[in-house]
């Protein structure tokens, strides 16, 4: 689910789309780890529960609302980064994420 064209395309459009994006002015700063991978899945979550009824309904995202959910994403990436720590998985696929949206 982390590798999903969608999150790479979320972090393509808002971080590196042009030359002045903060992704590539910032890219020290901007190399993923999961809390900055886990904000844009929390909002693709929210993008997808406004069409649950099968009809768009606008949710406005709140940050106190979804809160969990950014959790929820956080824990179950920090659970991966620990079992698949000897061969420093979690560290490699980030850094595909990273290097994919230059």
């Amino acid at each position: 689910i982390y590798m999903s064209p969608a999150i790479q395309q979320v972090i393509n459009v808002v971080l590196f789309k042009n030359k002045n994006d903060d992704g590539i002015r910032w890219a020290r700063y901007y190399k993923p780890f999961p809390g900055h991978v886990t904000h844009y899945i929390e909002q693709i979550e929210c993008a997808i529960n406004e069409w649950e009824s099968g009809v768009h309904e606008m949710i406005v995202f709140k940050e106190h609302e979804f809160s969990s959910v950014y959790q929820k994403h956080l824990d179950s990436l920090e659970e991966f980064k620990t079992m698949t720590a000897s061969i420093g998985l979690l560290t490699k696929l980030l850094q595909q994420v990273h290097n994919n949206g230059w």
